[in-house]
């Protein structure tokens, strides 16, 4: 997806504060031991894997951007910390089963087809530990842009103008998000919405567990 790519060469789009509920799950994490193996899907930038590495987790971020990664893989040797980075797509992650303790996805599972976030999600859920937690956000009908551009399917539309044009979005209610995270058991949903110029940019927040067998 060439999109992310581009954006991530301009200095804008490279976010530097962590999310708060990121910094809000990190705390979750410590408090439940506060170590072991945290996985970035869609590091970006690198703002989260920095984030939590500071935090004293080990951390493995992911991004398909080569300039998302290279800005990631810089601030980390500045900041003295260790680069687990790799060029990847959400929809087959490279690491073996059961293999991560803790997993994050911010702002990134929803830029595809239903069908690829079906298969991004069985794919966190086949990485988790069993008791291992899960923070990820998706976009929600109340943002504004909900049914802005070309409709490609039910919810997903793919926007022809701003700074994310040709890219999928897929925007969920509550229920169709329900009854696709049925298999991982949900502590919280939240839908955090963000006003500027008139518009509203929404995302649902989902805090779950894969399930002890």
């Amino acid at each position: 997806m060439p999109a992310w790519n581009e954006l991530f060469k301009e200095e804008e789009h490279r976010l530097i504060v962590p999310h708060q509920q990121v910094v809000r799950f990190s705390r979750l994490l410590k408090q439940k031991g506060g170590s072991g193996l945290v996985f970035d899907l869609g590091c970006g930038a690198g703002r989260h894997t920095s984030f939590l590495q500071k935090q004293g987790f080990r951390v493995i971020g992911m991004d398909i951007s080569p300039n998302g990664l290279l800005h990631t893989q810089a601030w980390l040797e500045k900041d003295q910390l260790t680069p687990e980075l790799y060029l990847g797509d959400m929809t087959h992650l490279a690491l073996a089963d059961e293999s991560v303790d803790a997993l994050i996805s911010i702002h990134v599972i929803f830029h595809n087809p239903i069908v690829q976030i079906r298969q991004t999600l069985s794919e966190m859920f086949r990485v988790l530990k069993p008791g291992g937690l899960m923070l990820f956000s998706t976009q929600s009908i109340y943002s504004t842009r909900f049914g802005n551009g070309r409709e490609l399917e039910y919810h997903t539309y793919v926007p022809d103008m701003g700074i994310d044009t040709g890219i999928p979005h897929h925007y969920f209610d509550l229920a169709e998000l329900a009854a696709e995270i049925t298999r991982f058991k949900t502590f919280e949903i939240v839908n955090e919405e963000q006003s500027n110029d008139g518009t509203t940019n929404a995302h649902w927040f989902v805090l779950a567990q894969k399930p002890h067998f």
